[in-house]
């Protein structure tokens, strides 16, 4: 059996996938721009003390869905996006749909149908968790600077709020998250540049998601005779194609030299290396907690070693960029670690 490249199996396979959970999570269908207004609401009205229970109760509400394939983020922003990174090599790809499901981490997989079909999931909160990474992680790197993301908080509760989420990464408890959300409405006073900033960063985290999963169908790593099930929130188990490690590899550098594709400036490799690098430096802080390693994925931090360390992707981007990145979650983890944390 091979991978099926019937485009319309594969998004009824896709369409079943999502259905099949639809009484296990809040069900809600994302055919306009409400989904992407809701998100737009969110950072505008956050940091508006009167509005701010309402944005709660939206930002709730994203997080809690479900949505089809067929939705505008994907079909209007991402599915479009990706095609012109890839160029040529989307015609490999552009039969597998994309859909979202809450597996609640930052995360994405080929799901594999009972006959060889394929439909790439990507976590459905990826965006608004992401804003709250690198809010977290702007708060906590330029505390120090004299023009600070803010000063709204000291630079410890920055640090908390990364902690935070990650355990909320690794446990998946809602106890977690409600400890980063009062992040996102105590920073009042931020530079615009800033805040435009996170945004394009959080994007750049979902599509280097997506094209990570575009370039394990392109280099041939799915092998329906090769799957195994994961479990996710509210008891869903779905069956995945599985890779190993060195695939995983192979993935990171062809997602990071398509997304340098359309612009390979300085300016923009370095944008690019900020969003992996903590990116990556957070899943290695989420690795630390958990009690077991993977068999499938390479560690974190040697997977933002490989791609910090590829003439291909560097360039001329400066070492002491990437060194001060990997310096704020060293003394971060150092800490933890010290605090026992790890134990």
């Amino acid at each position: 059996m091979t991978v099926s490249s019937s485009r319309q199996a594969n998004e009824q396979f896709l369409i079943d996938l999502i259905e099949r959970y639809g009484d296990k999570v809040a069900k809600r269908e994302y055919f306009s721009v409400d989904y992407i207004n809701y998100l737009k609401n969110i950072e505008s009205q956050i940091h508006d003390s009167p509005q701010r229970d309402w944005a709660m109760r939206a930002h709730d509400k994203i997080l809690s869905g479900v949505y089809y394939f067929d939705n505008p983020l994907v079909q209007d922003v991402l599915v479009p996006v990706a095609s012109r990174h890839l160029g040529s090599d989307f015609s490999l790809v552009e039969s597998i749909p994309v859909g979202f499901l809450p597996s609640r981490i930052i995360n994405g997989f080929e799901a594999c149908g009972p006959n060889g079909e394929c439909a790439i999931v990507l976590d459905d909160p990826i965006l608004a968790y992401s804003i709250c990474l690198f809010r977290a992680y702007f708060g906590y790197a330029l505390w120090y600077f004299s023009s600070p993301y803010s000063w709204n908080l000291f630079q410890e509760d920055y640090g908390r709020a990364l902690v935070a989420l990650a355990f909320y990464n690794v446990t998946r408890k809602d106890e977690y998250r409600k400890k980063v959300l009062p992040i996102m409405s105590a920073i009042a006073k931020q530079e615009p540049a800033f805040e435009n900033e996170e945004d394009c960063a959080s994007f750049r985290v979902l599509m280097f998601i997506l094209l990570h999963e575009y370039g394990h169908i392109v280099k041939g790593h799915l092998d329906p005779s090769n799957t195994s099930l994961w479990s996710f929130p509210e008891n869903m188990s779905i069956r995945v194609f599985d890779r190993n490690q060195s695939q995983e590899f192979e993935a990171d550098i062809l997602a990071s030299l398509w997304m340098l594709s359309l612009d390979p400036s300085i300016e923009h490799r370095r944008s690019f290396l900020l969003t992996t690098g903590v990116l990556f430096r957070f899943m290695d802080l989420c690795e630390r907690f958990r009690s077991q390693s993977s068999d499938t994925h390479p560690p974190a931090i040697d997977r933002w070693c490989r791609i910090k360390s590829d003439p291909q992707i560097i360039g001329g981007v400066e070492t002491p960029i990437i060194k001060e990145l990997d310096n704020h979650f060293d003394e971060l983890v150092d800490g933890l670690g010290k605090a026992g944390v790890f134990k």
